[in-house]
């Protein structure tokens, strides 16, 4: 439910589609029970391990729009920036510590890391392995529900799908929560569409959120109802 009420919170303040879908590649139609050979789960990079590592400017909360990306000195524009890719360039040793990134038309931006994070980005790194390694799969729920989000309300809602019910996912986007910066589309079987939030690596997650609603709380990739 920590994730359910999470969401709701943001009922009233989200006017924007949920995430900022990845671009599509020609491989993204792939038989769904396909068993597809794929390079180890990335694992956490802590701040000094940025550099090199591009990042994306996730959606904002309608309410905080306004303010822009405030992790960044100045301020970005949120209408300007939101879902451009940022490439770290350079990590001090200060505390807290100054991050600088390049932007794709090669404008310098330098951020500040309270809590070892940066507010409101996400690692391509992780977005880009969850595209290649799950889209077009079939995994299967290891939670009873899937969210939903009416665009027409802009309400957030849940769908009863039951623990163990069998998804395919036929979308990867970023999400709106940098500590849960995967979004998964969802199609069951039965038609029910919905998404869910994960974190994979930890990567720009503050040690109090780390391992909270990550894949393997939420999806087993093989059929819990067959034995092995």
């Amino acid at each position: 439910m920590r994730r359910l009420r999470a969401v709701i919170v943001m009922f009233a303040i989200v006017s924007a589609p949920l995430g900022i879908a990845m671009s599509p590649r020609s491989d993204a139609a792939r038989p769904g029970n396909a068993k597809k050979t794929t390079s180890s789960r990335p694992t956490t990079l802590e701040l000094p391990e940025w550099v090199g590592q591009r990042f994306m400017l996730l959606t904002m909360p309608q309410k905080s729009r306004g303010y822009g990306y405030q992790s960044f000195e100045p301020h970005l524009p949120y209408a300007e920036w939101v879902g451009k890719i940022l490439t770290v360039t350079a990590v001090d040793s200060g505390s807290p510590r100054t991050v600088t990134f390049k932007a794709e038309d090669g404008t310098p931006l330098t951020a500040t890391a309270y809590s070892d994070k940066i507010n409101y980005i996400a690692p391509m790194r992780d977005l880009t392995y969850a595209r290649d390694t799950w889209l077009g799969r079939f995994l299967w729920l290891r939670v009873p529900d899937v969210l939903t989000f009416d665009p027409v309300m802009e309400k957030f809602g849940s769908t009863r799908v039951g623990k163990g019910a069998r998804v395919k996912v036929t979308g990867v986007a970023a999400g709106m929560l940098d500590y849960e910066p995967v979004q998964l589309d969802l199609v069951a079987d039965d038609g029910r569409r919905g998404f869910l939030d994960i974190q994979l690596t930890g990567t720009n997650v503050s040690t109090a959120l780390r391992d909270t609603d990550t894949f393997d709380d939420i999806f087993a990739e093989t059929d819990p109802h067959i034995s092995h």
